[in-house]
């Protein structure tokens, strides 16, 4: 009974009004930039600076010299604040569809704070991806409209190149929060 009095104070105290922005490894200035840019251009939360943080030595998959998102959202997903992105330039992967290191540009949990991007992949389209991820840390799930910035990627780099923006039913579900 306790525990869960102690859980429900903890997310209470937690402010969902807020994206702080974690460097994860060493990801340059511009990198950094352009993610809170894209951020602050298209959401009303406040964007705050985190922490820099290591690339946890747990989330490397040697193999293929990746590092899992999904263990690097487990590790996000322990910072303070609202929700989190983490920022790296270095390669990211998840299980997809059956492959067990499936490169990747981002990733997020559906309706929960963590979320992860990388420049790698995505080069100077990484703010367009934070924006993707975000939204999904907003509850927004894929979009089936071709074009939207909430579509899957399925793999092809459409996110990090998409000149549109979000559809007008996303737009419409993320509204309290779209400046």
């Amino acid at each position: 009974m306790l525990f869960l009095a102690a859980l429900t104070v903890t997310l209470l105290d937690r402010d969902l009004g807020e994206i702080v922005v974690v460097p994860l490894g060493r990801p340059s200035a511009k990198t950094v930039a352009n993610v809170k840019q894209a951020l602050r251009a298209t959401y009303k939360l406040r964007i705050v600076d985190g922490r820099p943080m290591a690339l946890p030595t747990d989330t490397y998959y040697k193999p293929r010299a990746r590092y899992r998102a999904d263990r690097l959202l487990v590790h996000l997903d322990r910072i303070d604040g609202g929700r989190v992105i983490g920022v790296t330039d270095r390669d990211i992967s998840t299980t997809h569809r059956g492959r067990k290191d499936w490169g990747i540009m981002g990733l997020a949990w559906l309706n929960r704070r963590p979320c992860v991007v990388s420049s790698f992949r995505a080069k100077s389209g990484v703010g367009r991806a934070a924006v993707h991820e975000i939204g999904h840390t907003l509850g927004l799930d894929h979009c089936p409209i071709a074009g939207c910035l909430m579509q899957d990627a399925k793999g092809s780099g459409k996110i990090a190149k998409n000149e549109k923006g979000l559809c007008r039913e996303c737009r419409s579900r993320l509204q309290p929060y779209l400046r």
